[in-house]
């Protein structure tokens, strides 16, 4: 008996019957480990790797952010500053940074990122032309940019529709991110923010922007520092040189460091971890001379 099209029995579809996995097991380095499902990749990584800064990971040789979860078994690999990929990381959450940063002080400027020099980063600001609007749009980008950085606001990725991408990107002028979707194979597309400002995010970012303000963090806590030793006169010149003399050995070994850095002429973030240790150890060095 053959059974016509209308006989047959419609297939049922239903959530999934077998129960899901609570752990998996994960490969850092050599050693196996047991972790919860959804564990954040960045919590079965060492904070450093060979003194460079681990930025995002490697989950079975595909880059992924460190806040990105753990759904299967896997080899996961730190990513770090003294990669090229590593260092692109940065590079990449320091531009969307920018622009988050352009969309609160100067939202009618059009600014955009621009290509790579080396270890630097060209930002772009086509409609402005004058040199001293330039440098007052520079100064307010350092500034927000340095506020942002400070309020460790965290970089998160969403999944768009691609046809709701392109109308977003359409109505900013970003016409590049347009003809990008417009041949987008699936239907959804994965977005990166800080804020209020999207882009296509093809690749990982840091998971939070702290680390883009670490430099600046200890600078402020080493001034206090500092100053806290300065007589009732206020005489800082004074207060330098007591700390300077209460902490001789662990400024000696900071200068050293300075030194071979630029001796070495090697200005970007596979020695920016190295700069920072160095400048932690140098706060927290020994007890300042007081009275």
């Amino acid at each position: 008996m053959t059974l016509r099209p209308e006989d047959r029995a419609p297939l049922s579809v239903r959530p999934r019957s077998l129960p899901r996995r609570t752990t998996i097991e994960v490969d850092v380095g050599g050693r196996k480990s047991t972790v919860l499902m959804g564990t954040r990749v960045g919590d079965v990584l060492p904070a450093e790797q060979d003194g460079a800064l681990v930025v995002a990971a490697l989950v079975d040789r595909r880059a992924m952010s460190l806040d990105a979860p753990l759904l299967a078994d896997a080899l996961v690999e730190p990513l770090s500053t003294r990669s090229w990929e590593g260092r692109e990381v940065v590079r990449r959450s320091a531009g969307l940074l920018v622009l988050e940063a352009a969309s609160r002080v100067a939202p009618d400027v059009l600014v955009r990122i621009g290509p790579s020099l080396s270890s630097a980063q060209v930002i772009e600001t086509p409609d402005v032309r004058d040199p001293a609007e330039l440098e007052r749009l520079s100064r307010a980008l350092q500034t927000e940019v340095r506020d942002l950085a400070a309020r460790d606001i965290a970089f998160i990725e969403e999944v768009w529709a691609v046809d709701e991408a392109i109308t977003h990107f359409g109505r900013r002028g970003w016409d590049d991110a347009v003809a990008v979707l417009q041949y987008w194979r699936d239907p959804n597309v994965p977005l990166a923010t800080c804020g209020s400002v999207y882009v296509l995010s093809l690749a990982p970012l840091l998971a939070r922007a702290g680390l883009l303000d670490d430099v600046a963090t200890l600078q402020r806590e080493l001034t206090v520092e500092i100053l806290r030793t300065a007589p009732g006169s206020g005489d800082v010149e004074a207060a330098i040189d007591r700390w300077s003399a209460a902490n001789a050995a662990a400024l000696e070994r900071y200068l050293a460091m300075v030194a071979d850095i630029r001796t070495a002429r090697s200005y970007d973030v596979t020695t920016l971890p190295v700069a920072l240790r160095e400048l932690s150890r140098l706060l927290a060095g020994g007890p300042l001379v007081a009275g």
